[in-house]
């Protein structure tokens, strides 16, 4: 996968997940927050989890810091401008992560922490087909 690829890649996520904030903001918070019996329960517990994963992945697993990931509480986001707050932080830490991002970068091996065998190396291209699917 080339660079400009994998940055076309997460600027749609970036695209997607803003019509998905978009829509929501659309419909009363007791709607946003209701139990759907989702993955993740709510409409803002999948949104949520969704930045996550880009969050985990850009700011934490990249750069070797998993250990300083603290998972969140969902519950602390009480409002659509939470939300919104959270999706800027992650998109503007993706970007600037975007703009330094080399070629060569994107075949080093970063050690990924969790799974059937914790500590299994994937490339950082690899990483990044792995955030666009979650």
């Amino acid at each position: 996968m080339h660079i400009m690829q994998v940055k076309d890649l997460i600027f749609y996520n970036h695209a997607v997940r803003g019509l998905y904030f978009d829509a929501m903001a659309k419909l009363p918070w007791a709607a946003v927050v209701e139990p759907r019996d989702l993955s993740f329960d709510s409409m803002r517990n999948v949104f949520l989890h969704l930045t996550l994963v880009e969050d985990r992945w850009i700011s934490y697993i990249i750069p070797g810091k998993f250990k300083e990931w603290v998972d969140m509480d969902f519950d602390a986001f009480k409002d659509m401008d939470a939300l919104k707050k959270y999706m800027e932080h992650v998109k503007d830490a993706t970007e600037s992560y975007l703009r330094e991002l080399l070629a060569e970068e994107l075949n080093r091996q970063i050690v990924v922490p969790w799974g059937d065998k914790p500590g299994t190396r994937i490339s950082i291209v690899t990483a990044f087909a792995k955030l666009s699917w979650s």
